[in-house]
């Protein structure tokens, strides 16, 4: 039992490291990777050399938007399987002891993730908004903090709640880590020491405040269902992206929509494009896994206004907020139509593609609301 954690994270990089080999073979490799890794590192090496002139757009507040979205993670691993509610039901000492030590695997692993992101700022931070190493130490001990404070509060949500309970508690946590992010960040770069010093006591007393949650052997099943949803996540993801493949479908307790649940049509004498689009919408108003992902781009791109002072760089962050917004729209219709044993028949119609234009349109509204309101 002394070593089992460990076990069970080696066993379980191993097992990642094969689906992701399945996935990327020598000539993704060779005509993908290395190409992408030798230019993003002269692209790095130039910002070092001469920074760009888009660096005047922004200031302190590009560094701690970029922390506020990188903080907002709910992966919190205990490596406990479903398993160990049967196995281990008696052993709670054991299964405290995996938690806590699970508790540093965390903490440890996100301090990695943030330093990746900091590396990435230094230009930036270093070059251009002149501050001092002490005050890099600071941004990175600050935005670990906050990424694992964010994790915990997530998962302890998942842990408690359920429903639409569950939905408004993680809204709550991701606005208060965005808002929280802004002044930890400039405190870090501009007085270091003031934000280290809290930060480090926090993460030196939460173990304590967690000892009767998320360090807690009571929930042992509840830990396990959810690290299994994590261990299987690059699974799903790379079925959901293979057209080749079909999926099978996934067993999902059946709701009312919010949204026309009592109606029989939402058009009237309805044609093919307007058939499609009520069917569109009534699925991703029942499923809304997909649409919470577009509010979210619509979200981020309203909270940018209020906290990137240069209309290039605002225009620059919508850009790609609507580019990624048109990618989640193409990921829904696909799902939907091309990748469906029965909707794939209507992929090849013209009523298809121009009703797909018609919602890429309407997703590009909210956008130009957002430019205009900023500038005017």
């Amino acid at each position: 039992m002394r070593g089992l954690l460990l076990t069970r994270i080696r066993k379980d990089y191993n097992y990642q490291y094969g689906i992701i080999k399945t996935a990327i073979d020598w000539t993704v490799i060779v005509y993908f990777i290395i190409p992408l890794l030798f230019f993003t590192g002269l692209f790095y090496r130039s910002l070092w050399i001469e920074p760009p002139v888009w660096f005047d757009w922004f200031d302190w507040r590009l560094a701690a938007l970029i922390i506020a979205l990188s903080v907002l993670s709910s992966r919190w691993r205990t490596f406990l399987y479903e398993a160990d509610s049967v196995f281990l039901i008696k052993r709670r000492d054991q299964v405290e002891l995996i938690l806590k030590k699970s508790f540093i695997y965390n903490l440890v692993f996100s301090f990695l993730e943030t330093g990746i992101i900091i590396v990435l700022l230094l230009p930036f931070v270093i070059n251009f908004l002149s501050v001092s190493w002490l005050s890099v130490v600071a941004l990175w001990v600050a935005a670990a903090s906050l990424r694992v404070s964010g994790k915990a509060a997530f998962y302890f949500t998942w842990l408690k709640f359920k429903g639409w309970e569950l939905q408004a508690g993680v809204i709550a946590i991701a606005i208060g880590l965005i808002i929280a992010a802004f002044p930890v960040v400039w405190l870090s770069l501009y007085v270091p020491l003031a934000a280290m010093l809290p930060l480090i006591i926090l993460m030196a007393i939460l173990p304590v405040l967690l000892k009767n949650s998320l360090l807690s052997a009571g929930r042992i099943l509840d830990h396990g269902l959810k690290e299994r949803e994590y261990k299987t996540r690059l699974i799903k993801k790379m079925f959901s992206m293979s057209y080749e493949v079909d999926t099978p479908p996934r067993a999902k307790t059946r709701s009312k929509p919010w949204l026309f649940g009592y109606s029989q049509k939402i058009f009237k004498n309805a044609g093919p494009q307007q058939a499609l689009a009520e069917l569109f919408i009534k699925h991703y108003a029942r499923d809304r896994e997909f649409t919470y992902h577009i509010m979210r781009f619509f979200g981020a791109a309203g909270a940018s206004g209020f906290f990137v002072p240069s209309g290039w760089g605002y225009l620059i962050i919508v850009s790609f907020l609507a580019f990624g917004t048109v990618m989640v729209l193409g990921q829904m219709w696909a799902q939907l139509i091309d990748q469906h044993a029965i909707g794939g028949k209507y992929k090849t119609k013209d009523a298809y593609f121009k009703v797909r234009r018609i919602f890429n349109v309407i997703v590009m509204v909210p956008y130009l609301v957002f430019a205009v309101v900023y500038f005017v």
